[in-house]
């Protein structure tokens, strides 16, 4: 062998001690950052699901109050603040002027597959006499996820006008 083939050799031999660390680097950033992503879209998920219960709930009232009989709906309640201060543990299996409640709890049922992972949901509603409308109300119905951490992300809010023709 000549010397330069020697030569030659030495230099192609393998990594050096800082292109190994250079290359531990650029994998550990690329880790930090695909955890990252991991940490946000379960973070996104658990909003997500939070979201889709309380519409769930809100719909349900909705269609619940929708359903009275025009003449047995009773103007009152507030979307802000629970009216009265006893809360009845659900609502949705009752009728929705019983005793003049205008809020509740809904909580998660064994059969309740919309409401699984996520606890309790509080619903508010709201129902207005239309003035200058004879026989017109103003619904609106609001849920909110009771989850500390993930509350008034998960608001769902719906208007609907009953009348009695």
């Amino acid at each position: 062998m000549t010397r330069s083939t020697v030569a030659d050799r030495r230099t192609e031999q393998g990594f050096t001690l800082i292109e190994a660390l250079v290359a531990m680097v650029i994998l550990i950033f690329g880790i930090a950052a695909v955890s990252n992503l991991m940490v946000i879209a379960g973070t996104s998920n658990t909003v997500a699901n939070h979201s889709t219960a309380t519409t769930s709930a809100a719909t349900r009232q909705m269609e619940l109050l929708e359903s009275t009989r025009w003449n047995s709906l009773v103007p009152g309640g507030s979307i802000t603040a629970d009216v009265p201060a006893g809360v009845p543990p659900t609502c949705l299996t009752t009728t929705p002027m019983a005793a003049g409640v205008y809020n509740c709890d809904t909580s998660v049922t064994a059969g309740t597959a919309e409401y699984q992972g996520v606890g309790r949901v509080h619903l508010r509603w709201r129902i207005t006499a239309v003035a200058g409308e004879v026989g017109t109300y103003w619904i609106e119905v609001t849920a909110e996820s009771k989850s500390p951490a993930i509350g008034a992300r998960s608001r769902a809010y719906f208007t609907s006008i009953r009348a009695t023709n």
